[in-house]
C-alpha cells in the first residue's frame, strides 16, 4: 500500500491545495443552484409550457444539488485518507492510483483498472 510518505511533503500539499480548491468550487456552484431553485420555486405559474420547463429545470437543478453532495463525501474522505496516510492507495487492489489521474481527479478511490472492473468495463 502506498503511504504518503511515498508521495512527499510537497505532493502531499498539492493535493490538500487541490482538494481545497475543488471543495470551495463545488459550495460554490451549491450556492448558485440553490438561488436558482429558490428562483424558479417563487416564480409565478404561468402558461403549462412554462410551467413543464420550470419543472424540469427544478429536477435537474435538484439533480445537480446531490450530485455535488456525493463529490464533496468524496473531497472529505480523500482528505481522511491523507490524514490517515493512505491517499493514493487503490482502495481495491491496494496499488498506487496513477499521479495522473489523481491530478485529474484527488479524490479518486481506485486505480483505472479496478475502477473499469467494477463498473464492468475491461
Amino acid at each position: 500500500m502506498i503511504r504518503n510518505s511515498e508521495l512527499g511533503a510537497e505532493s502531499v500539499a498539492e493535493f490538500r491545495r487541490l482538494l481545497d480548491g475543488a471543495r470551495r468550487d463545488l459550495l460554490r456552484t451549491a450556492a448558485v443552484t440553490e438561488e436558482e431553485m429558490q428562483g424558479l420555486a417563487e416564480h409565478e405559474p404561468g402558461a403549462f409550457i412554462e410551467d413543464s420547463a420550470r419543472r424540469t429545470a427544478v429536477d435537474v437543478l435538484a439533480r445537480l444539488e446531490d450530485r455535488e453532495r456525493g463529490e464533496l463525501d468524496e473531497i472529505q474522505a480523500a482528505e481522511g485518507r491523507l490524514d490517515a496516510g493512505t491517499f493514493g492507495a487503490c482502495e481495491t487492489c491496494g496499488r498506487p492510483i496513477p499521479v495522473a489521474r489523481l491530478h485529474a481527479m484527488p479524490w479518486a478511490r481506485h486505480c483505472l483498472g479496478c475502477k473499469a472492473r467494477s463498473e464492468g468495463r475491461r
